[in-house]
């Protein structure tokens, strides 16, 4: 779809690229050259170029570590390559157990136009200094024209368009707008995020100022995405991605590393299988069990609100609301999708309770009975002897705490499995990252909620099976 006028189009980006050529001849002065490389920097990498004229340029050595290196153009034997900051600040600044470690930097391969342009800069500084440029010793700034160079931007924007070109047009002429081309071109593609695109350019972008918090995604999946966005104005000049950083992930640093997911599902699994547990015990394990998969499922915030029941369900469509957040002292809801998967542990769960009520007391089964005809799911402990209804909360911690991770680890998780398989706009009206209360479902709201479970319904069951999350009732023992 266009996105509006401020927006470089195809048009714009294939006369900007004619001009860019035209002016980097092979003759050309190192100004010209340092211009022409600037423009096309802040397009391909969705940078402003300000702050591109700070970034340096050093060739490295195998055994130097990138993490180390200063942001800007590295070499890596003849291979040319972008080293940039992580967005945001969400870079690891320590190592937290069962967490995605992530990286402090992003490598992008060079576009074929950046390579060439480069090499044509160092050539000419080297011709200009009878030699004396080694950008294999220390860094080196990359431009040496400093802030003159951006009236050199201005004039190459300005120069493709034809005289009496559409006042309206101008605005395409500025250096925000090559700096917005990148990030609407990740977001505007099949799978676009708005959190993946905000780690690439560097910068939090308005649609990922809340979701930019959850999930991480692996470095070459970054680049794979960022060679799409690019491949219509350019092609990447290498596709190698440094060892050192190549399987890394980039963003939210408290996603759970899928060890962590399977330890904890492994140890709520075998809890439930004990066949040693007497009522209290077994009762206790499916619970946690149940709690840990619909926290994982439905993203759960896990500090507070409820969980959802059989009986909260649409029967029709699967669809239910349900509470996880506060927000100026009031509950905050969104709509969730209870999969197939889920709907047959909360069955399973719904038949425990039943049989539960058979085998204690009296006042025991009535207590039981009252939780049940509530709102959300009848949550309870009775290993003291007594029914002890518990709040979400504490249940999610329970459960969650069995391998050390966090409350809402299921939801950083979540979204980093899901991220590009479906929609963002579902992504959003999952998570609640719309409007506060009824969000991506108030009266102006566009979305179908047929469409929204669709959507889920190809992902969601299969990226909770793939972590080894299954249905499971209490084994080796009876109630």
């Amino acid at each position: 779809m266009p996105l509006g006028w401020r927006h470089l189009t195809q048009i714009d980006i294939a006369h900007l690229k004619s001009e860019v050529t035209k002016r980097a001849s092979p003759d050309a002065d190192l100004f010209t050259l340092e211009s022409c490389l600037l423009v096309w920097a802040a397009l391909v990498t969705g940078r402003h170029p300000r702050e591109l004229l700070v970034m340096s340029i050093r060739r490295i050595a195998r055994k130097d570590r990138l993490a180390g290196a200063s942001a800007g153009m590295v070499g890596l034997e003849d291979r040319w390559g972008w080293w940039l900051p992580a967005s945001g600040g969400l870079s690891q600044k320590r190592i937290i157990a069962g967490m995605q470690e992530t990286a402090s930097g992003l490598y992008l391969p060079a576009t074929r136009m950046i390579a060439r342009l480069v090499q044509q800069c160092v050539d000419r500084r080297r011709r200009a200094s009878s030699g004396h440029v080694n950008i294999s010793a220390s860094p080196l700034s990359l431009f040496t024209s400093g802030d003159t160079l951006l009236d050199a931007v201005g004039d190459i924007l300005a120069a493709r368009h034809p005289v009496g070109f559409q006042r309206a047009r101008r605005a395409t002429t500025t250096a925000e707008a090559v700096a917005r081309w990148l990030p609407a071109e990740l977001i505007g593609a099949a799978g676009g995020d708005p959190v993946l695109a905000s780690v690439t350019v560097g910068r939090v972008l308005d649609q990922a100022e809340t979701p930019i918090y959850y999930g991480a995604a692996r470095h070459d999946r970054l680049v794979d995405r960022y060679r799409a966005a690019v491949g219509s104005i350019d092609e990447l000049s290498h596709g190698i991605i440094p060892a050192e950083v190549v399987t890394s992930y980039l963003g939210d640093r408290r996603t759970p590393t899928d060890d962590a997911v399977r330890d904890l599902i492994g140890s709520l699994a075998r809890d439930l299988a004990d066949a040693s547990h007497d009522a209290a015990d077994r009762h206790h394990a499916i619970t946690s069990y149940t709690v840990g998969m619909l926290c994982f499922a439905l993203a759960h915030r896990g500090d507070s609100g409820t969980m959802p029941s059989l009986r909260d369900l649409h029967r029709e469509t699967g669809l239910c609301w349900i509470e996880d957040k506060s927000i100026s002292g009031r509950p905050s809801r969104r709509l969730v999708w209870i999969s197939d998967m889920m709907l047959e542990q909360l069955r399973l769960y719904d038949a425990h309770l039943d049989q539960l009520q058979t085998l204690v007391s009296a006042p025991a089964a009535a207590a039981i009975g009252q939780l049940r005809d509530a709102a959300g799911l009848p949550l309870f402990d009775m290993r003291s002897g007594r029914i002890e209804p518990m709040k979400v909360s504490r249940a999610v911690g329970v459960a969650m705490g069995i391998a050390g991770l966090p409350k809402n680890s299921g939801r950083h998780w979540l979204r980093s499995k899901l991220v590009g398989t479906c929609s963002t706009v579902t992504l959003h009206a999952l998570f609640g990252h719309g409007p506060v209360d009824e969000g991506s479902w108030d009266a102006m709201s566009g979305l179908d909620p047929a469409l929204f479970r669709a959507d889920l319904a190809r992902v969601l069951d299969p990226a909770l099976a793939a972590a080894g999350w299954k249905c499971r009732a209490i084994g080796g023992a009876r109630l």
